[in-house]
């Protein structure tokens, strides 16, 4: 049997399924999700999709750590980031490079290999507004939020409330206060929405799930207001305390991860003293192996003994995909993949 693993040769993740895999005499196939961009033979005949020469078809099932994407050349000194002289033509390759590759994932959901994360679902957790709103009508608490491009709208927001902070609406950015300084730039708003919240007092609370079942979760203590900016995260030395969420929280939790259609994830919770649970945002492909070495929770464990589940039971995989499948408020012309996939 061969697992494929999509991802990077850096990343540990990748490089510690693998070694499980392989423990278990099966064979892990590496896809390197940046060789296009290095130049990588790849081919597609209409028929069979070839990595490196070797024909992908014959693997059972993939895990998807990373996958391109489409951003132009640039360099920063840490304040203000300079695209290169040539950035267009960089950024052309990489949006072909990211086609190609999600146009062989594409090829994988219409053949019903098992993928985890499915990635017609993945996709869609960069879509923040969506997370919200489906972590809400599972049940989930959700901090007070106004998603615009208004300056006004936004202005009469923080007026209200005493203590807001604000994120990119796709994530891959840390969340920051609004000072007057930002208040001062609202202005400049205009040219693309932005999510901001009121802040929810408490302690960073990260439930890992795979397979839909809970399998970590930990407090992450920090003075920081988002805890990968502290210095302890920086260096290594963030403390993970292991925990017990409550079982309300827990099912609320699988239920989003259902309508979501995601079967593994990390979900971040503000645990207020007040002992309530506020949904964040979840993960689609979280980072764990620092979380996994701290508080020996088995996550690579699970994730591998997920894919061999379903690389031997394909059937299985697309009943656990369907249960709960979203049915409403994706828009499928923002995503690459079939209409069919959303009904």
């Amino acid at each position: 049997m061969q697992i494929g693993i999509i991802g990077t040769q850096q990343d540990k993740r990748c490089q510690g399924i693998s070694q499980f895999l392989e423990q278990q005499g099966v064979e892990a196939v590496f896809v390197d999700s940046c060789s296009l961009q290095e130049q990588a033979p790849w081919s597609f005949d209409g028929s069979v999709w070839r990595y490196l020469g070797r024909d992908l078809g014959t693997v059972s099932a993939w895990y998807m750590a990373t996958y391109p994407p489409a951003m132009p050349a640039s360099w920063t000194d840490y304040e203000d980031h300079y695209l290169y002289q040539d950035w267009y033509i960089d950024y052309m390759h990489k949006r072909e490079h990211r086609g190609f590759m999600l146009a062989w994932l594409s090829s994988l959901v219409q053949r019903g290999v098992p993928v985890i994360n499915p990635p017609e679902h993945m996709f869609g957790q960069q879509l923040k507004p969506l997370e919200l709103q489906l972590a809400r009508e599972v049940g989930l608490e959700i901090p007070k939020t106004l998603i615009s491009n208004d300056p006004e709208a936004v202005r009469a927001f923080v007026a209200e409330l005493p203590d807001v902070v604000y994120k990119p609406l796709t994530g891959y950015g840390i969340c920051r206060p609004v000072s007057d300084a930002e208040l001062r730039q609202l202005d400049r708003l205009k040219a693309s929405p932005v999510i901001f919240q009121q802040r929810v007092q408490g302690t960073a609370v990260r439930a890992t799930f795979v397979d839909r079942q809970l399998i970590s979760a930990a407090r992450l203590p920090s003075e920081s207001l988002d805890y990968r900016n502290d210095a302890e995260y920086e260096a290594g030395r963030q403390v993970y305390q292991p925990m017990q969420l409550p079982e309300p929280i827990v099912s609320a939790c699988q239920a989003y991860l259902e309508r979501a259609g995601l079967l593994f994830a990390g979900i971040d919770l503000i645990e207020t003293a007040d002992g309530r649970y506020v949904f964040l945002e979840a993960n689609s492909s979280p980072m764990y192996l620092e979380l996994e070495i701290r508080t020996r929770h088995p996550i690579t464990f699970e994730l591998a003994t997920a894919l061999l589940k379903y690389a031997n039971d394909p059937k299985a995989y697309g009943e656990a995909k369907a249960a709960g499948r979203q049915k409403q408020g994706f828009v499928p012309y923002v995503l690459p993949f079939g209409k069919d996939l959303w009904t």
